[in-house]
């Protein structure tokens, strides 16, 4: 429908000042629709015709993440030197832009740099994107990852959590917090977290998570000797 509206408005005014604006309109929807070779067309438009600066910035970015599949590493410097030239227009307008960095240096196992831009994702991010959960979930990860305290670790699950309750990530994290220091547990502490555990893994509607949840359960309660 939204497709459908864009194409309206440009054919119907070509030669409006906002005419830059319905064009990535379309070439956007084009790429959330996977209709990418369109998409890419759309936006090397943009890039060719068009003077104003989100707009060209959004286009760069866009062509570059198509790139991601078949070059990640490319991609990923394209959209990262993107960020250092406009940080103002990615932070305020393409925070995902962000997030696809972090996450392909937290692939590539550059632990530091990955949650500086997952935490500068979380701060400009806009108002609980679906991205969100994840990107606190990864902050975890990494502390996981580069050894952190124990009781930090604890607390970002439990924040992620607390930010997202029923969302299956931070049901999940949920679980790993009440898992992390389960050997550590008096008895009646223990039994009480199995209870909460099995309460909660039935509520994850992702199969793999699901999975890991109660795999991380069973190794946790093999490393306690149970």
């Amino acid at each position: 429908k939204s497709l459908g509206t864009f194409i309206k408005a440009k054919q119907d005014y070509p030669f409006h000042n906002l005419n830059c604006m319905f064009q990535f309109g379309i070439s956007e929807n084009n790429f959330l629709l996977h209709e990418f070779d369109v998409a890419k067309k759309g936006f090397s438009s943009i890039l060719q015709k068009c003077n104003n600066p989100r707009f060209k910035v959004g286009a760069r970015l866009r062509l570059a993440e198509m790139q991601m599949e078949k070059n990640p590493k490319e991609s990923t410097l394209i959209i990262e030197s993107i960020y250092e030239q406009e940080s103002n227009i990615v932070t305020r307008f393409y925070q995902e832009a962000l997030y696809n960095i972090g996450e392909n240096k937290y692939q590539t196992k550059q632990f530091t740099s990955a949650r500086f831009f997952f935490n500068e994702y979380l701060k400009h991010k806009k108002r609980e994107p679906s991205c969100a959960v994840y990107a606190h979930r990864r902050i975890a990860d990494i502390s996981a990852k580069l050894k952190s305290l124990k009781s930090d670790l604890l607390t970002l699950y439990l924040e992620t959590y607390e930010q997202f309750p029923k969302t299956d990530m931070g049901i999940f994290s949920h679980i790993q917090a009440l898992l992390l220091d389960y050997p550590e547990k008096s008895q009646g502490e223990k039994i009480r977290r199995t209870r909460l555990i099995d309460e909660e893994l039935p509520l994850i509607g992702d199969p793999k998570l699901r999975y890991l949840g109660s795999l991380n359960k069973a190794l946790t309660f093999l490393e306690s000797g149970e």
